[in-house]
């Protein structure tokens, strides 16, 4: 079913971050650590001193790996640890009607091959995409914006909703977090909401997820 640029809106939405929150690790750091690590090293000295936007940074660390290594990366990411509970989670959401929409700051190839059949389940997911016609990898992202290479506030602006849950961990869930009428949240997103006064739900798995939303949802 499409759900995306819907004319009525529906009453509940999940929108869901990926690495660090389906997964038990971020990978995507993982994966540019392993195939450019001089690259990352360097990016991350400059992200950190603020002459570089986390974007400029991961296009920078994406555009140096060579096009003959993706499928060896995709490979790279087989049999990922993802966060417990996401199974029954999934058919909570599916018995209440509500789209699950995943929402990563790294590759759609990447997330797929992690998710498996899981991504099957998803009403969409979305990611920055890769060309590998030329030597060295391309990146692609249709929703690329400011310093963002997937504004997740973005996307969710092309649904229409009434009540929206976010769930994720990082920078990159800042916009996402401060759009949504709900937040679970862990680590750097915790903190970042912490400082605003803004409220969240901590959680470890998708089971508190879960008890959490059959308490709201009653």
């Amino acid at each position: 079913m499409e759900w995306s640029c819907m004319t009525e809106p529906v009453a509940r939405m999940v929108f869901c971050d990926f690495d660090g929150t389906i997964t038990v690790e971020d990978t995507f750091v993982k994966v540019c650590r392993h195939f450019a690590a001089d690259v990352v090293d360097r990016m991350l000295k400059d992200i950190f001193k603020g002459t570089l936007t986390l974007k400029e940074g991961i296009r920078t660390i994406v555009e140096s790996i060579p096009s003959s290594r993706y499928e060896e990366m995709l490979d790279f990411v087989n049999g990922t640890p993802l966060r417990p509970g996401l199974d029954s989670f999934l058919d909570f959401l599916e018995e209440k009607q509500v789209p699950f929409v995943v929402i990563s700051g790294g590759l759609r190839s990447l997330v797929e091959r992690q998710l498996g059949d899981i991504a099957k389940r998803a009403s969409a997911i979305y990611a920055a995409d890769v060309d590998t016609a030329g030597p060295c990898l391309h990146v692609i992202s249709e929703f690329e914006e400011g310093t963002e290479l997937v504004n997740k506030k973005k996307i969710m602006d092309t649904y229409s909703f009434t009540d929206a849950v976010a769930l994720g961990d990082g920078v990159t869930d800042h916009g996402m977090a401060m759009a949504a009428s709900l937040v679970f949240a862990r680590r750097h997103l915790a903190d970042y909401l912490d400082k605003q006064n803004r409220p969240y739900v901590r959680w470890n798995d998708f089971h508190d997820v879960r008890e959490a939303l059959v308490r709201r949802w009653m």
